[in-house]
């Protein structure tokens, strides 16, 4: 009988080590360098989120505009969600879409879900602007 649950143990034991290999070898290694100074749009996506396929254009198109107005001012980053889980995790991301934005590393707004082209340009103008003002005093 204790000759059995040692089997046992031991099976279980081996099955969870395979489990955790497994895991880590078809996950790859999916470095993304992350951008840390300035103002930096983070978006965590997922190819099979309807809502975040409803958002792509929105953050395209902001994007573009704020390209123009700013140029390297402002940086944009995509996410994986399915991809790079650890960035997920270290963002606190729980729900998709998810957009983060952050100054110079620290997270200032979060918007989880939809929003307009014209929330996000204007919230990042203001950002912008308020830098600026800080570089003049």
């Amino acid at each position: 009988m204790v000759k059995e649950k040692k089997l046992i143990l031991i099976s279980l034991a081996s099955i969870a080590l395979i489990s955790i290999a497994f895991y880590f070898l078809t996950r790859g290694p999916h470095v993304i360098p992350l951008v840390n100074k300035g103002i930096v749009i983070r978006e965590f996506y997922a190819d099979w989120c309807p809502p975040c396929v409803k958002l792509r254009p929105v953050l395209n198109e902001a994007e573009q505009l704020l390209q123009s107005k700013h140029g390297d001012n402002v940086k944009f980053e995509k996410i994986d969600f399915d991809t790079s889980i650890e960035i997920a995790e270290l963002h606190r991301v729980y729900a998709l879409p998810a957009t983060i934005i952050l100054v110079d590393g620290v997270e200032v707004k979060r918007w989880t879900g939809l929003f307009t082209t014209d929330e996000l340009v204007d919230y990042i103008d203001s950002l912008v602007l308020e830098s600026e003002l800080e570089k003049q005093l």
